[in-house]
């Protein structure tokens, strides 16, 4: 069954995380779930179909793509609704500059997420939340009627959980090659974002909570970077058998996100990689 599962993490391209992947799992965010299928934008005329006019300054800023998932849940056992749009621009120079040009000036800076944020308390029956963090810009609508700070308290918790997924590092590649009796273990990042270091793990099956870390000291990473950026480590001694390799992502906020895994392969051999997601204090 873990041999199986291998085969399925490992078939199609390396990942890329998309807009979808920010938006919170039911409960997540507890007492609130998804209400319907979430609305999508790949294209210029898929955008102005979701925003019509205003979708100017995205369009002018690298769009990528969007999605849109309403939410439901209680503020002071009241039934409320909760809007999260999330934007891929492309670069966080693009996001940026949709963040402002997409102000009204009735916002007040908030520094709980992203690379900037910000809460207009200004409109009469709704808080907005907006910020961005590296290529995504997201915007959160929730309603206030019944209880604004508990509105506000639900609106936050929201951009808290889509801000610690949102692209940490992005993955460009991820080996694992035997030579000899070592096995290279190498791996290139797209960008990354307050990335602190790596440590290497290792298991003779398909199942990250069975690997070992091998590395004897934290890989130390880029900081923030929107270039490609190439490590390498050696393992001494690979088993004979099969053994798979996880990275372990230390970000500087005090997260961990674990990617892989990358079967050891022989020269000569390619495989692309599946990914595992994970997220915890440490």
């Amino acid at each position: 069954m873990r041999a199986l599962l291998c085969i399925i993490l490992l078939t199609g391209t390396a990942f890329a995380q998309q807009a979808a992947d920010l938006l919170p799992e039911d409960n997540q965010i507890p007492g609130w779930v998804k209400d319907g299928e979430p609305q999508t934008a790949q294209t210029p005329e898929e955008l102005y179909g979701l925003i019509n006019g205003a979708a100017t300054p995205y369009l002018e800023n690298g769009f990528v793509e969007c999605v849109f998932q309403n939410y439901t849940g209680l503020v002071a056992g009241e039934p409320t609704f909760l809007e999260a749009q999330v934007f891929d621009q492309g670069t966080q120079e693009n996001a940026h500059a949709v963040f402002v040009l997409t102000a009204t000036g009735l916002e007040t800076a908030w520094d709980g997420a992203g690379d900037e944020a910000r809460i207009n308390y200004m409109l009469p029956f709704n808080f907005t939340l907006e910020f961005y963090r590296n290529r995504f810009f997201v915007r959160l609508n929730i309603g206030r009627e019944a209880d604004s700070l508990q509105a506000l308290q639900v609106i936050q918790s929201f951009a808290y959980a889509m801000d610690e997924v949102a692209v940490p590092v992005e993955l460009h590649s991820f080996n694992a090659v035997r030579q000899g009796t070592r096995c290279v273990v190498s791996w290139v990042t797209a960008s990354e974002t307050d990335c602190f270091g790596f440590a290497v793990r290792r298991s003779g099956v398909c199942d990250p909570s069975t690997a070992a870390v091998i590395s004897s000291e934290l890989i130390r990473g880029e900081g923030t970077s929107a270039v490609p950026r190439h490590y390498r480590f050696v393992d001494a001694s690979p088993p004979a058998g099969p053994a798979f390799y996880w990275l372990e992502e230390y970000s500087l906020s005090g997260t961990t996100r674990l990617y892989g895994p990358a079967p050891m392969l022989d020269p000569g051999q390619t495989s692309s990689w599946g990914r595992i997601k994970a997220s915890f204090s440490f």
